[in-house]
């Protein structure tokens, strides 16, 4: 974990420069420790923190691809920092960047010239920006199209902790198997209330047994949040999706090869002009829609026509 750590941070480096660093012991904003990032040795306090009960949080200023100045902060959290909830909620590893870089450009320009002004080129150049931090921090991007990253899985979403694939923006696997098993983990995370982080990193990531009683405690809890994700465009509602998911539906999408994957992906990305698919041989997979939205449309179909060739 920490090497994945320490690489993701030379990647953001690059177009970013470090503006503090602070260790917190068992909360955040508390017994913060400001550490001096010039002589800091990074490698060690990586390897420090992610068995303990403390948080390293790096923040920066980010350059994006249309040079607008984005901050994020790093975080590498231990495994009983806030006694555990962190990880188990948003994983080992989080970015935290602030809503309002995200339509900074958008304001200015209708501030400007306009709500004219706000047309389809002004938006994609916004979401070319975030797609590319994405793949930075996947390590796929254009200019490091190699084996460096050693992060297996990565997520792009609003805040409150780290969605099954329906609620995310942006989705990275580097196993392509991935995508199908995250169909075993919508189910989990809707029904049962499972978290995502806890989910990719059990041992035994199988199919076995059931899928488990259904709670409806849980069920009310995760409508509110994904029904933002709705769209009169699409014949079924993302609502419907989610409780018309059987296990045995599946457990059955597990039985379609990687290959075979990879290419309903490919030709579903390609029939959703909203949506971008980026692949790595090496690096593994990406999955890419426009900031506060949701590719909650290429698992729709994907089921649909994995479950055809199944």
């Amino acid at each position: 974990m920490s090497e994945a750590f320490i690489n993701l941070l030379e990647r953001l480096s690059r177009k970013g420069k470090i503006d503090k660093v602070q260790v917190h012991s068992k909360y955040w904003f508390k017994n913060e420790q400001t550490i001096d990032f010039k002589a800091a040795n990074f490698n060690a306090l990586a390897e420090e923190i992610f068995p303990s009960d403390k948080a390293l949080q790096i923040e920066m200023d980010y350059r994006s691809l249309s040079d607008q100045k984005i901050w994020l902060s790093l975080n590498l959290k231990g495994q009983s920092f806030e006694n555990g909830v962190e990880v188990a909620i948003d994983g080992p590893i989080s970015i935290t960047v602030a809503y309002s870089d995200i339509h900074r450009p958008l304001i200015r320009l209708e501030n400007s010239r306009g709500k004219q002004a706000l047309n389809s080129e002004t938006t994609r150049q916004v979401a070319e920006d975030w797609r590319q931090l994405f793949l930075e921090i996947c390590g796929i991007s254009e200019k490091e199209n190699d084996s460096q990253s050693s992060i297996d899985h990565a997520a792009m979403y609003l805040e409150g902790g780290w969605p099954s694939g329906v609620g995310c923006v942006m989705l990275y696997h580097r196993d392509t198997q991935a995508f199908l098993r995250d169909f075993l983990h919508i189910y989990r995370e809707f029904n049962q209330g499972a978290t995502i982080p806890e989910l990719l990193s059990a041992e035994n990531d199988s199919s076995a047994g059931n899928g488990g009683e259904s709670s409806p405690s849980q069920i009310a809890d995760k409508l509110q949040f994904f029904q933002q994700f709705d769209s009169p465009a699409y014949e079924e509602s993302i609502i419907d999706f989610l409780q018309n998911l059987s296990w045995r539906e599946a457990t059955e999408l597990q039985k379609i090869s990687p290959e075979e994957c990879e290419l309903l992906l490919i030709d579903i990305c390609n029939q959703l002009p909203e949506v971008d698919l980026e692949i790595s041989e090496s690096n593994g997979l990406a999955i890419m829609t426009t900031p506060l939205s949701s590719i909650w449309s290429v698992y729709h179909r994907l089921k649909i026509r994995a479950l055809q060739i199944g």
